[in-house]
């Protein structure tokens, strides 16, 4: 694969090192030199999960700080200072890359077998066909992530699918709120509140609020008795590297009128908001009144589609301001499991 390929992955696809370590690829802005990236699955002798293809044993990283500990620790070359956004980051250089995974290619290949899959296979192949018989999406407008990319799932696996496309996204978000198929079981209060305390560190309070907004969440649940997460992405196309600097300024938690939630759906999600006040600020330089965000984002999937235009929400994450062309702007970023956004009334 030629190194103007590497420099073509964006969020959902993932990348092997030759260290066969797995990262998943983060967003749509990435040095010239490497691909921003965060380790998932790491070669490991008495790992759980063998992989189909080679018959290398891994463990599973989720936790943030775990990934970076992993890393520090074992493969410090993986983690550098990134200039842009100016903290630690993950990634891995062009030429320690040995494959990129696209979830429309892995899709596609799916498809083409269909009478020699295992179980979930079939269960992922047939869940993005009832997707597509009731909407007008094609093969090449989906993909699938996660555990089954890359050939490393088990049997209670999730079915991680991606729909690229605006149009495509909402259209699909419309067809899960008519139930468009009796496959699909979305999560009760005990699933949601189970799914909320295994991914977040906040106090009870927050946990329960956190469930309460979880449960309008269609792009998550079971798929004939599989877990499923639709990631839903706009477009492919990269942001310019450099072309924005970004700094955190500290960790707040604010309040807020949520002003537009049209790209809420989305990875990266955004709320627009209005009427913003900051509660709490800290860990920042300076506390001065007008580090105000004028939008919430993050890449998690766990934060698309809480809230809609006119609510009142209370949010924790990282305050960020956010240079282009001589202009700033502040943001709250979410991204760490003791960020959240809750409605307040």
């Amino acid at each position: 694969m030629s190194v103007k390929k590497y420099l073509n992955a964006v969020e959902g696809d993932f990348l092997e090192t030759k260290e066969s370590i797995i990262f998943d690829v983060k967003g749509f802005c990435h040095p010239p030199d490497k691909i921003i990236a965060f380790a998932r699955y790491v070669p490991n002798v008495k790992g759980k999960i063998k992989r189909r293809s080679n018959g290398l044993r891994y463990s599973k990283i989720y936790d943030l700080n775990e990934r970076f500990s992993y890393l520090e620790k074992n493969y410090p070359e993986y983690v550098y200072f990134d200039p842009v956004f100016n903290r630690k980051m993950q990634g891995a250089r062009i030429n320690h890359i040995k494959k990129i995974y696209y979830p429309t290619k892995k899709l596609k290949q799916l498809f083409l077998k269909e009478h020699s899959l295992n179980p979930l296979e079939k269960k992922c192949v047939e869940f993005s066909k009832e997707i597509m018989d009731h909407s007008s999406l094609k093969l090449d407008d989906m993909g699938v992530s996660g555990s089954i990319l890359v050939d490393l799932y088990r049997e209670k696996s999730d079915i991680d699918l991606i729909v690229y496309g605006e149009k495509q996204g909402k259209e699909v978000y419309e067809e899960l709120k008519s139930r468009f198929t009796e496959n699909i079981c979305f999560y009760n209060l005990r699933e949601i509140t189970k799914l909320v305390k295994s991914k977040y560190t906040v106090p009870a309070e927050i946990l329960k609020r956190i469930a309460e907004v979880e449960k309008r969440k269609l792009f998550q649940g079971k798929y004939k008795g599989s877990h499923y997460f639709i990631r839903f992405i706009a477009s492919r196309k990269k942001e310019k590297y450099g072309e924005k600097k970004y700094e955190v300024i500290g960790e707040a938690i604010v309040q807020a009128t949520v002003k537009n939630a049209e790209k809420s759906l989305f990875t990266p999600c955004v709320y627009e908001l209005e009427e913003t006040n900051v509660l709490s600020l800290k860990d920042a330089a300076e506390k001065k009144v007008y580090f105000v965000p004028s939008e919430i984002v993050s890449f998690r999937g766990r934060y698309c589609g809480l809230a809609v235009e006119g609510e009142r929400i209370l949010a924790c994450g990282w305050i960020e301001k956010v240079k282009e062309k001589g202009r700033e702007n502040f943001r709250l970023l979410l991204e760490r499991n003791n960020h959240y956004l809750v409605l307040t009334s």
